[in-house]
């Protein structure tokens, strides 16, 4: 599964961006927290590099590759902007769209920052 998301980050990593040169890990030789740290990394990497003209693509990419780079509180905040911006344009207000992903941000954000298990700071949030 790890090796999955790897790859899907990576073709992330190629959206709106010009040719751009990213270090990227030999996934078969790396173990699952040194692969985790790539990944991260090339999150953060490819963060400072993006960009699209579509507002709604780049925070929709952006929160993910914020996720990916561990920073959970600014993924929540990016969701929370995207979601206010499709409010207007969903029936009902689309309060709910994709409101398990800023969920589980900030249940993220606060295991991290409280150091407290995932499940607990999930319940929290």
């Amino acid at each position: 599964m790890t090796k999955r998301l790897f790859v899907a980050l990576l073709s992330l990593a190629t959206l709106g961006t010009s040719a751009q040169d990213f270090q990227l890990p030999d996934p078969a030789a790396q173990d699952d927290a040194a692969l985790s740290g790539a990944m991260s990394h090339l999150a953060a990497q490819t963060i400072a590099a993006y960009h699209d003209d579509d507002r709604e693509i780049y925070l929709e990419n952006l929160f993910r590759l914020q996720m990916v780079a561990g920073l959970y509180d600014k993924a929540a905040e990016t969701i929370a902007t995207l979601r206010q911006m499709r409010a207007l344009k969903i029936p009902g207000g689309g309060e709910w769209v994709d409101v398990q992903y800023e969920i589980f941000a900030r249940a993220k954000a606060k295991e991290v920052a409280d150091k407290v298990p995932l499940e607990e700071a999930y319940r929290q949030s």
